[in-house]
């Protein structure tokens, strides 16, 4: 054997909790290892001097020393479902939904085509430019910006709105806890 294998049986050798064969091995290797000699005497003389201290009884009423020096802790708050809570949820679900639904190029792209006119005379007008009225049409149509077109916008507002939403619970309840 070698000495991490023995080092941790030397306490088990001094009980008399080996195995024979075990123990054997490890005795065959205390007769020539000097390092595991030392360990060996060392533990020896720690085990005998605890084995030395006598055993001292407890007083009988500890148990209700402890217990009166306990403070007593308030219990902590179960978590509620207040009704604001689930209408403020159910009314952000709702509107989601319901703006999902929403044929939104239907007047969203009439609205940006529109400030895309303003935007476009503008430009036209500080660049002083003359451009006819069909090239002013060719020009909106290819930067018409539809930024809710697919409700995209709308679905990142409330997905960040709901992040902050349960933090800010979490930061509520966090209060409660100890």
């Amino acid at each position: 054997m070698r000495c991490h294998e023995v080092q941790p049986l030397l306490a088990y050798l001094i009980e008399d909790q080996l195995p024979r064969d075990t123990a054997g091995q490890v005795l065959d290797h205390l007769t020539d290892c000097t390092i595991c000699q030392r360990e060996y005497q060392a533990l020896r003389h720690v085990i005998a001097a605890l084995e030395a201290f006598p055993i001292v009884a407890e007083p009988p009423d500890l148990t209700a020393r402890v217990m009166a020096q306990i403070q007593p802790r308030q219990a902590i708050p179960r978590f509620r479902v207040r009704w604001i809570d689930v209408v403020a949820s159910a009314g952000g679900a709702g509107l989601f939904f319901g703006m999902m639904l929403v044929p939104w190029r239907s007047w969203s792209a009439g609205l940006w085509t529109e400030l895309g006119w303003v935007l476009a005379k503008a430009q036209l007008y500080l660049s002083a430019v003359p451009v006819q009225l069909h090239d002013r049409c060719a020009l909106l149509a290819d930067r018409v910006w539809t930024p809710v077109g697919s409700g995209w916008w709308l679905l990142l507002f409330v997905v960040a709105a709901g992040v902050f939403a349960v933090a800010a619970v979490q930061e509520r309840h966090a209060l409660f806890r100890v």
